[in-house]
């Protein structure tokens, strides 16, 4: 029976680990978009709302 709930502990330990590394790796991911658009709006000095409200075809659709 201990070998059993080791193996459920080891699981849950293992899910988490994975679920924990998803959640880490879409928030850097997001991280890295918010960056570009800051860094684009800073050198542009438009936002992607104001280069869509001008001309739609030079938005990037983040």
């Amino acid at each position: 029976m201990k070998n059993h709930l080791d193996a459920f502990i080891v699981g849950c330990l293992i899910a988490a680990a994975f679920i924990v590394g998803v959640y880490t790796e879409r928030h850097a991911a997001q991280r890295q978009i918010l960056a570009m658009q800051a860094e684009r709006v800073a050198r542009e000095g438009k936002t992607d709302r104001e280069w869509y409200r001008r001309r739609p075809q030079d938005a990037m659709p983040f």
